[in-house]
């Protein structure tokens, strides 16, 4: 009797059925599937993040560039041939058609040849203007300065702004003396990449258009 009651509660033990052991891994299956896609959704979600961030800082850094070395530039002139060489922080600004993409040159010795400094990739158009900062017919408008604005479209952003030329005049025999677009009473407009307003792209001819001009550093204030 002892014997047969040991062996009856020893047989009486249930394990998991079949139904049971395909049922929880159906709900392990589900969990690792919800976490899976909630990681790789956090993970696209941070990559897009860091894109952005990285995309403003670039933003942030060629706007910096134009923005500085514009405003105290000296000797701001438009030609159309592109300079070998010159004195040392000599500049140029030019656009590359086949490259689309808008340069910065830059001679960093007495005699040396111009040198790649920046670089803004993947160009679909640009757009610069310059004009008198006052355009009107008072004596002293010989002495007011030009003010540049430019929008510079990519594949991504824009870069765009207004800069006043603090070191370039009506009355500066050193800036704009060859100019192409009637400055310095009228003011020029360049325009850089293809012309789309017929529905058939077409090279502006003002692609071969080179902007020159001397950096400057800007002079520390003085404390009493």
């Amino acid at each position: 009797m002892m014997f047969k009651k040991y062996f009856s509660k020893k047989n009486s033990k249930k394990g998991f059925t079949l139904v049971e052991v395909i049922a929880a891994v159906a709900v392990l299956s589900i969990i690792s599937g919800a976490t899976i896609s909630i990681f790789l959704a956090v993970q696209k979600s941070v990559s897009h993040t860091s894109e952005i961030t990285v995309d403003q800082y670039n933003t942030t850094q060629v706007e910096r560039f134009i923005r500085n070395e514009f405003q105290v530039a000296s000797g701001v002139t438009i030609d159309t041939t592109v300079p070998v060489s010159g004195d040392k922080d000599d500049m140029i600004c030019y656009y590359d058609a086949g490259q689309k993409r808008v340069c910065f040159s830059r001679v960093m010795v007495d005699g040396g040849n111009y040198e790649d400094y920046l670089t803004i990739d993947s160009v679909e158009s640009v757009q610069i203007k310059f004009n008198k900062l006052d355009i009107s017919t008072n004596p002293d408008a010989g002495s007011k300065p030009y003010r540049m604005t430019y929008v510079i479209d990519t594949l991504d952003y824009q870069y765009s702004g207004g800069i006043v030329l603090g070191n370039t005049c009506p009355d500066d025999g050193a800036s704009f003396d060859n100019m192409a677009g009637g400055l310095p009473d009228t003011g020029a407009t360049i325009n850089w990449g293809d012309d789309n307003s017929s529905g058939t792209p077409v090279p502006y001819s003002t692609n071969s258009t080179v902007i020159k001009f001397h950096s400057e550093v800007a002079a520390e204030v003085s404390t009493p």
